[in-house]
């Protein structure tokens, strides 16, 4: 049975306008003419397609965090948004780090895609907000929207001995 996935009334097209357009680009790179003779540039591209979709769910899940969080700053600026301050000193809290194959640049067509959330600190309530709404993102367009398996993490900065080099040498 199919899981239906509703979206939030902010934007309720913001998912389903990021898997056409993630979709429709893994097509692209698939039926390139020379994706089979240049694979690390192949696998290059690849892996820059996946950082922009992260990046752009990254910073809907800081302004959405902002606009449920009871206190938030509404229409709060995400952490890198070109040209724009952090609304708070707290938004630099967080890293979503990748890892893996796809931490080292190395995504072959149908690769899993490992990441890993990094706080700062735990139990921060907009930190956990920006969290849990990147993950619903990560489900509903990588997992549910174009059918890619995700690995995932969660370790606190403190706990990052237990990453593997992968994941210590993203956080340089």
């Amino acid at each position: 049975m199919r899981r239906m996935v509703k979206c939030r009334p902010m934007q309720p097209d913001f998912a389903e306008k990021l898997c056409a357009h993630l979709r429709a680009e893994r097509e692209r790179l698939l039926a390139a003419p020379d994706a089979g003779r240049d694979a690390p540039a192949w696998m290059a591209e690849y892996s820059r397609l996946l950082d922009e979709t992260l990046q752009r769910i990254y910073q809907e899940a800081w302004r959405e965090a902002h606009r449920t969080l009871p206190g938030g700053t509404p229409g709060g600026t995400p952490p890198g948004e070109a040209g724009k301050e952090p609304a708070a000193a707290s938004e630099g809290g967080l890293a979503l780090l990748a890892i893996g194959g796809y931490g080292r640049g190395e995504m072959c067509p149908f690769s899993d895609i490992d990441l890993a959330f990094v706080p700062l600190e735990e139990e921060n309530p907009l930190i956990d907000a920006v969290i849990k709404e990147a993950f619903r993102l990560i489900v509903e367009v990588f997992i549910d929207g174009v059918k890619l398996e995700v690995g995932y993490a969660y370790r606190p900065i403190g706990d990052c001995d237990r990453l593997d080099h992968t994941g210590k040498a993203a956080l340089l």
